[in-house]
């Protein structure tokens, strides 16, 4: 997990790149996430963690213009995160005395997944409305 970015393309005419910005800060919004955006030139990165879950981060998404396409990057984790020790050494862990450790890492990978997933679908929607 956080390492492969989801990428989609908007070729739709009728969409702007500041609307499309809009319906991603919306999605975290009604989740009560807190998002800091940084410019990239041709769009906005937005890093997004969650307040309830000791600033997790919950994900890294750009949102830009290439040519006459608007480009969404999704990051799970956060962009350029590695795997994490649990990952990796999960089994071993649980042998160890680990186990709450490892659970606490499967919940939030669960987590992880599902907000991408609601994610997504919030686009879908919001696409689709236009």
């Amino acid at each position: 997990m956080g390492c492969f970015a989801v990428r989609m393309k908007i070729s739709n005419k009728n969409v702007e790149l500041s609307e499309v910005e809009q319906a991603v800060k919306k999605f975290f919004e009604s989740k009560d996430f807190t998002m800091e955006e940084s410019s990239l030139g041709n769009g906005n990165r937005i890093v997004v963690s969650a307040k309830e879950l000791s600033s997790l981060l919950v994900a890294a998404i750009k949102v830009y213009r290439d040519d006459n396409e608007i480009t969404i990057d999704y990051f799970p984790g956060g962009e350029g995160q590695r795997s994490s020790i649990v990952q990796v050494f999960g089994s071993f862990m649980t042998i160890f005395g680990g186990g709450a450790i490892v659970l606490t890492e499967l919940k939030r990978k669960e987590l992880l997944e599902k907000i991408e997933d609601d994610f997504w679908k919030s686009i879908d929607s919001f696409l689709t409305s236009k």
